[in-house]
């Protein structure tokens, strides 16, 4: 196994690059850090291009890379995104971009930039049976924190990425689209079960009248205190328990 001691390495820094959207824009790949988010890639089939273990780990039998390289603290250090890396890290290919099916519906994140809110909700839509999510400007879903937040679920899930002025058009003639907002939308236990679009905007912002003007539907919590409202996070996955396939 041939090991990388040298932040200066060649690999090392093409890795490094991977930190930035361009760089992943342009080498289709990413990397993935952990042994519980990498193990969620392993359980789907995916196999790394690279894979990188501490010295005092060894890669689960289960695993497969077409390179196996051991590499000192300081290259791992300067690789991850945590306060200590956590010893292992994998490099991976962006799948190939499927057909969006506008019938089987799914979840839109609408302008939602922070990486832990999306990796959750993508992480909620695999556990609780939506197969397709549609990212609508916002964040990277490859970036590495998004990935983290999602402890390896993004890898059996379709991920669409569009630019703002694209927004839902791709949408238009499929499932109905319902729109999560803080008050006056439907209560998600009375609605009936059907293919849907969860429309999801950011903590901050919500969503634009433009968007919510295109949705079916708008849909509400109800709860018994006077909070103003949730996280987008916990918001988006409650709802998509409520009217998952799970």
């Amino acid at each position: 196994m041939k090991h990388l001691a040298s932040t200066q390495n060649p690999m090392v820094k093409r890795l490094f690059s991977l930190r930035k959207k361009s760089e992943r824009a342009q080498q289709q790949r990413f990397l993935v850090e952990g042994e519980r988010a990498i193990s969620g890639f392993m359980d789907h089939g995916w196999t790394a291009h690279s894979l990188l273990l501490r010295k005092d780990r060894e890669a689960p039998k289960t695993w497969r890379s077409e390179e196996t390289f051991s590499a000192s603290n300081a290259v791992l250090q300067k690789l991850t995104n945590h306060k200590n890396e956590p010893g292992y890290l994998a490099e991976f290919s962006m799948p190939e971009q499927s057909s969006l099916d506008p019938q089987l519906g799914g979840l839109v994140l609408y302008k939602i930039s922070d990486p832990g809110n999306a990796g959750t909700l993508i992480r909620s839509a695999a556990a609780f049976g939506w197969q397709q999510v549609l990212l609508v400007a916002g964040v990277d879903p490859y970036a590495p924190k998004v990935v983290q937040a999602s402890v390896g679920a993004i890898a059996g899930i379709q991920i669409h990425a569009v630019s703002e002025v694209d927004g839902v058009s791709a949408l238009q003639n499929g499932a109905d689209l319902a729109a999560l907002v803080v008050d006056g939308g439907q209560d998600p236990k009375q609605m009936p079960a059907k293919a849907r679009w969860l429309v999801i905007g950011s903590e901050a912002h919500g969503l634009p009248d433009d968007i919510l003007g295109q949705c079916q539907e708008q849909i509400s919590i109800p709860m018994a205190s006077q909070v103003e409202s949730l996280n987008a996070a916990v918001a988006g996955s409650i709802v998509a328990c409520t009217l998952g396939k799970h």
